[in-house]
């Protein structure tokens, strides 16, 4: 097919060290047909299962281990029955499976696909994929291939065999990140010293880095136990936040980020043995999606993603008034490194194929980040895609139409990812495609205390419902 690109390269390596585990999207389908359909019916899911396959490379593509070349080649068929994966529970047992799913060993084998589908009697279907072949922007592009496959589908299949072969040995992934955004990737001198030094000179960052709260260090010996809280929000309540957003010059990602910090701050200051004091700031990271630089669609399953990192000053505010000054010049700051945030990956082309080495030497260190938090945005095509800045999905899609009279539509949606080197606490959402809001809070075991992460989502909760409430009530009076 192609060569893989660095940052594909990377995020194989990532996985079969066992330091990345699936990256994973769950959306509750519902069928509006008048009619008791159900996607445990094998075949109606198969065939269109079928459709998105065969539409998108990626999904039959496979690398190799890693002692030979990074080329991207084709599986000779899929065999659906190997891949997906139909269980008793339902979508209220969500939590339980994505933890379950984190704590067990990916299944990387050289025949198969790298993605796995999960299907709840309730029709929540859970689509798990290797960071590998695709970002978070890719589990958007494939529950809209696969609910417009559903709805176009004439009439019901009456069987289907679950393998699909032959596959198009002619189709091609899009391409690598790095061919994609061309000079955007450029990496100026300036930032390659300073990246450089951070990494082989970390005594001159001592004081900095020490002062950034960013959990507890990644452990010597690699674990994926992860745990996940979820939550959701109603699209009226959604939008109220995004109108209160805007209202203060915000988005809803900046929003996010001052509350998560407000919490946070209290958190990690709240007098303990006074250890904590020493924290001014909490590193933060924000993924960034590049395909508003490079032009690929949101219906493209690939990986071109990039990242923002920042240490944030702790904020505790004297009133109980949320600092909305702080979300507004946050936005700023995030739109400011949408513009060159492209140099962040293009340092990946610096370690010369030696992923492994790198990954691995940040066991037993200080973890890189304290927060993520990682907005894929709303539905393609959602009444809410219209939305400006980070609200919408980073390639401005909303251009999708109903197919026939749909059957079949997404409620509810719940985005979760785990890896052991990565932020102690994630911070994941979605919009759904009627415009609500699906938040995941997740942490690593040994990433953070128990006890603060619980107390961490249930503070972001009430948070919101405080900013949520307060922004009605003015609404109403005005």
């Amino acid at each position: 097919m192609r060569n893989a690109g660095p940052i594909e390269q990377y995020f194989n390596v990532y996985t079969r060290t066992g330091l990345c585990s699936w990256v994973m999207l769950a959306a509750r389908y519902e069928s509006y047909a008048g009619a008791p359909l159900c996607l445990t019916d094998k075949p109606t899911l198969f065939a269109a299962l079928e459709k998105v396959v065969r539409c998108h490379a990626a999904l039959h593509a496979r690398l190799p281990p890693l002692s030979e070349s990074p080329r991207w080649t084709h599986i000779s068929s899929v065999e659906l029955n190997e891949v997906v994966h139909f269980i008793e529970e339902d979508h209220s047992d969500l939590q339980e499976i994505i933890e379950d799913c984190f704590d067990h060993d990916m299944d990387i084998s050289e025949d198969k696909p790298r993605w796995r589908l999960l299907v709840l009697r309730d029709g929540t279907l859970v689509f798990l994929w290797d960071h590998s072949i695709g970002d978070g922007q890719s589990g958007l592009a494939f529950h809209r291939a696969l609910l417009d496959a559903l709805n176009s589908e004439p009439e019901l299949p009456a069987s289907h065999s679950g393998v699909i072969t032959p596959l198009p040995s002619n189709l091609a992934l899009p391409t690598s990140l790095e061919d994609a955004a061309g000079r955007r990737m450029s990496v100026p001198i300036a930032m390659l010293v300073r990246i450089l030094a951070e990494e082989y000179l970390p005594f001159l960052f001592v004081r900095k880095n020490a002062a950034a709260w960013t959990g507890n260090p990644v452990p010597l010996t690699p674990s994926l136990r992860t745990r996940v809280r979820i939550l959701h929000y109603s699209p009226s309540d959604t939008n109220i936040l995004l109108r209160a957003s805007r209202a203060h010059q915000a988005t809803l990602t900046g929003t996010l980020h001052t509350l998560a910090i407000v919490v946070l701050s209290r958190l990690i200051r709240a007098p303990h043995d006074g250890e904590e004091r020493k924290f001014k700031a909490v590193a933060t990271f924000i993924p960034i999606s590049m395909r508003r630089h490079t032009g690929t669609h949101a219906t493209e399953i690939c990986v071109q993603v990039t990242h923002y990192e920042g240490h944030q000053p702790m904020l505790l505010p004297d009133t109980g008034d949320f600092p909305w000054d702080v979300a507004a010049e946050f936005t700023g700051t995030l739109q400011r490194a949408i513009v060159c945030a492209g140099p962040v990956t293009g340092m990946l082309k610096y370690l010369f194929g030696r992923y492994e080495e790198y990954l691995e030497g940040h066991l037993g260190k200080k973890r890189g980040s304290g927060l993520e938090l990682s907005n894929l945005g709303p539905f393609p095509g959602s009444p809410s895609s219209g939305t400006t800045d980070l609200e919408k999905s980073e390639d401005g899609a909303g251009d999708f139409t109903e197919v026939l009279a749909a059957r079949w539509k997404i409620k509810e949606m719940t985005f979760a990812q785990a890896e052991v080197l990565g932020s102690a606490l994630k911070l994941n959402v979605v919009g759904s495609p009627e415009g609500g809001l699906g938040m995941t809070v997740s942490w690593g075991t040994s990433a953070v205390d128990k006890e603060l992460a619980e107390a961490f989502v249930v503070g972001l909760h009430d948070g919101l419902r405080a900013l949520i409430i307060a922004a009605s009530d003015l609404e109403t009076r005005d």
